[in-house]
């Protein structure tokens, strides 16, 4: 039988196709050269000045830099940052997502904890061991109510941040603390307070991001204490993604503690920066007013 001969266009597309994978595997030798790497750092240095003044370009020079330099994650995490200074935490966990699982997921899970999915952010660390995962899987399930189940976690992490989290997480339940050892005097501090009373408690869950934690123990702290309507107001000005519904809770919390104390001057300050962003100039100007005259 003759021998089977390949046509020209099926020889054209075969010795095409045979450039195609030389130059990507020739592409991908370029990639880790000095060169590369060198380059992508100018970039990446270039992106970090312009992320005051012009973030669009600073993002194109970020994306730039991980194409010549996909290995290093720092510039992936820088262009989540930009996201998030752009409030588009979508985008953010998008470009955390072309990171290998293990690098992108914990911060995967932070942005998914800020914005409130708390279900999330479980199901984004489902896999994880390490303390932090089980730190950040602790908190939403506090947020979500379920302490009891977040007591039992934690149990698993032998860090300062995990015992303060499940004294935070008792104490929520009125349940006894346990005595957990810490190593920094911070902790030790943070440990105090979380045993120091129901303000006390709500506010250091409030500085650990634990916001609807903290708004559940403020629920029993009496109506007559200005700090539990400050806290509040902050707390409402804090839920992501803000809301207009926020902010007008923020601006009646606020109003509520100046009917207790009308000289509180950070708390008008407060709401004098809540009626701004509900578009108030009038009732803004008249704070603004007070203020000053507060002020003297």
């Amino acid at each position: 039988m003759p021998k089977s001969k390949l046509s020209k266009p099926k020889l054209v597309l075969a010795s095409l196709g045979g450039l195609i994978i030389a130059f990507g595997v020739g592409f991908a030798i370029w990639l880790q050269t000095p060169w590369a790497h060198d380059k992508a750092k100018t970039l990446a240095a270039q992106a970090k000045v312009l992320e005051k003044t012009n973030e669009y370009d600073a993002l194109v020079k970020y994306q730039m830099a991980t194409f010549l330099d996909p290995a290093n994650a720092s510039y992936e995490n820088a262009i989540a940052d930009l996201y998030l200074q752009r409030h588009r935490p979508d985008a953010a966990i998008l470009a955390l997502g072309h990171l290998p699982k293990g690098e992108g997921r914990q911060r995967i899970a932070e942005i998914q904890f800020r914005q409130g999915k708390y279900d999330e952010a479980v199901r984004t660390l489902i896999d994880d061991r390490s303390g932090p995962a089980i730190e950040l899987t602790a908190k939403c399930l506090m947020e979500k109510g379920q302490g009891s189940a977040a007591v039992e976690l934690l149990t698993r992490a032998d860090t300062d941040e995990a015992a303060l989290l499940m004294a935070l997480a008792q104490a929520s339940l009125s349940q006894p603390v346990t005595k957990r050892s810490v190593s920094s005097p911070e902790a030790a501090q943070a440990l105090q307070r979380a045993e120091a009373g129901k303000l006390p408690l709500a506010q250091e869950l409030y500085t650990r991001g634990l916001l609807h934690s903290s708004q559940r123990v403020l629920e029993s702290v009496p109506n007559d204490n200005v700090e539990k309507f400050k806290l509040l107001a902050n707390i409402n000005l804090s839920i992501q993604p803000v809301t207009s519904a926020g902010l007008k809770q923020a601006q009646s919390v606020a109003q509520a503690g100046l009917n207790l104390n009308p000289g509180d001057l950070p708390l008008r300050k407060l709401l004098r920066d809540v009626d701004i962003k509900l578009g108030l100039s009038q009732e803004a100007s008249r704070q603004t007013n007070l203020i000053n005259e507060l002020s003297h």
